[in-house]
């Protein structure tokens, strides 16, 4: 994936964002914290087959749809895209710090949450 920023001053931070596949999103963080996805048509010639191309919208830098979402649906659009849940990865995390603490070194070993 191809990931590139863009400030707009005063306003936010646009992420132009480029699948391995050819296809194109937008993830613009306006400065309250809300996001606003955008979903840009991808040009025939570059276009996965069994993906849309969406021919009706003529200019590929004009999305073809878009929606805002507030940081907590952000947060949680977030979660359901990584491939495993954060109690997982800290969990994960808990484990390896575990291992890297030397043997009887009380000092420094992690606070493993309780669940």
């Amino acid at each position: 994936m191809h990931v590139i920023p863009a400030t707009v001053p005063g306003t936010g931070i646009l992420h132009h964002i480029r699948t391995r596949r050819g296809q194109r999103f937008g993830v613009f963080t306006h400065i309250s914290g809300a996001r606003t996805l955008y979903i840009y048509s991808t040009p025939p010639d570059t276009a996965d087959p069994g993906h849309d191309t969406a021919p009706d919208n003529p200019d590929p830098d004009n999305p073809a749809a878009s929606m805002v979402l507030d940081r907590d649906e952000a947060d949680q659009l977030a979660q359901l895209l990584h491939d495993q849940p954060i109690s997982d990865r800290l969990a994960a995390l808990e484990r390896r710090l575990v291992e890297l603490t030397p043997p009887g070194d009380t000092h420094h070993s992690p606070a493993v949450s309780q669940r």
